[in-house]
């Protein structure tokens, strides 16, 4: 959830009270990510967000998502030069 937090300045699942927030994440209403954001970005996001345990990858297989390889060779290119 910081993950998200940071760059769309708000938690992905919205309610006024923690009853409210519960509920939204019962009913996988996850609020909309801001356009500004990549596709590749947004899919990692709803990836590591899915509902079902059984279907929702642990953190080992989160680090093959695309966005991760991008951002981690990206970070490597920037250290060795």
């Amino acid at each position: 959830m910081l993950l998200l937090l940071s760059p769309a300045g708000y938690k992905p699942f919205q309610g006024v009270s923690y009853e409210g927030i519960a509920a939204a994440v019962i009913q996988h209403a996850m609020a909309d990510l801001p356009p500004h954001l990549s596709p590749t970005f947004k899919s990692f996001v709803a990836t590591a967000l899915t509902y079902d345990p059984q279907q929702r990858p642990c953190a080992l297989q989160l680090l093959d998502h695309p966005w991760v390889q991008v951002c981690a060779a990206v970070q490597y290119a920037c250290c060795v030069c």
